[in-house]
């Protein structure tokens, strides 16, 4: 019996022992999963931080670009700004009415009429003193007869009659005088009376042999026209006009009728003329590097001559 029970007590340990092991190996098998568990958590918590750094950097990055942006924005709407107030400031000026006494004979105009004379805008840049004589008119001391058809010109960029006892080489003279740009061989023209009714200028009096080249619109006519134009939202019209040499640089033109217009000479640099109408228009030695012609149209224009460097035409 003694040695039963001894046999039965050795397979129980047996027993217990082979159920401790499997155990342990439980155990072990439950410890390395939490291992495995805890390893993976600690990638995951490096990776958030990661992205966590990342998305900081890139939100930083982004403040300052808005910030640079919003400074930008504020620096364009202030001279927007600035340079409405000057085109309004200038277009006040222009308007301004004048009476001249020229050697006796007054004249009455308006500073825009005036400054189509290099001698006027030297003359009125200089009037800081008050050029006003006691019968309200500004006088100049040379001959009345003689500016008359000047104003004419400047007015109208043609002179119809001559006055009596004036002669075209006179006039030509004068024009020199108030420095104002004179070519010859195109002032009256008989079709251009007809155009108005009447009958061509003929005879005594006609001014045939000489013409005087006005152009239509300078620099700062065309910005107080875009002032106008509802701050030129809406395109400008300058069909057929003359313009030589006249410095258009870097202004939004986009849509700009200038067709049939005289560019010759003008400078263009950087204008935008995005989808504008430039058909059979004069541009021969215009400077027209890195202007925007996209979608403009060009056809039969002039471009002799013209410096066309990176212009965009595309598009």
């Amino acid at each position: 019996d003694v040695a039963h029970q001894c046999l039965a007590a050795e397979a129980a340990a047996a027993g217990l022992t082979q159920a401790s092991q499997g155990e342990l190996e439980h155990v072990q098998s439950g410890v390395g999963d939490l291992d495995v568990r805890e390893q993976r958590l600690v990638d995951q918590t490096e990776e958030v931080r990661l992205l966590r750094e990342n998305a900081e950097r890139a939100i930083a990055a982004e403040r300052v670009e808005l910030k640079n942006a919003r400074r930008q924005l504020d620096a364009d709407a202030a001279r927007m700004e600035q340079t409405r107030q000057d085109a309004e400031a200038t277009l006040r000026a222009a308007r301004r009415h004048v009476t001249l006494n020229v050697g006796g004979d007054k004249f009455e105009t308006t500073l825009s009429t005036l400054k189509q004379s290099k001698y006027f805008v030297d003359l009125c840049s200089a009037w800081h003193a008050d050029p006003v004589g006691d019968d309200g008119c500004i006088f100049i001391d040379r001959d009345g007869a003689l500016f008359a058809p000047l104003l004419e010109i400047m007015r109208y960029g043609r002179i119809r009659r001559l006055p009596a006892g004036v002669t075209a080489e006179d006039v030509a003279q004068e024009a020199r005088f108030y420095q104002i740009n004179v070519e010859r061989g195109c002032a009256v023209r008989e079709d251009q009376a007809a155009v108005d009714g009447e009958a061509p200028v003929q005879g005594e009096g006609a001014v045939a042999s000489f013409g005087v080249v006005v152009n239509d619109w300078s620099r700062r006519d065309v910005i107080e026209a875009l002032a106008r134009s509802s701050g030129g939202v809406n395109p400008l019209s300058m069909r057929g006009f003359v313009m030589r040499g006249v410095n258009l640089a870097s202004l939004a033109l986009p849509g700009a009728d200038l067709s049939l217009a005289d560019l010759s000479g003008a400078a263009l640099r950087l204008t935008n003329l995005q989808q504008a109408k430039l058909g059979r228009a004069g541009l021969s030695s215009a400077d027209l590097r890195e202007a925007d012609l996209r979608e403009a149209d060009l056809g039969q224009a002039d471009l002799r001559d013209a410096r066309a460097d990176d212009v965009s035409l595309q598009g």
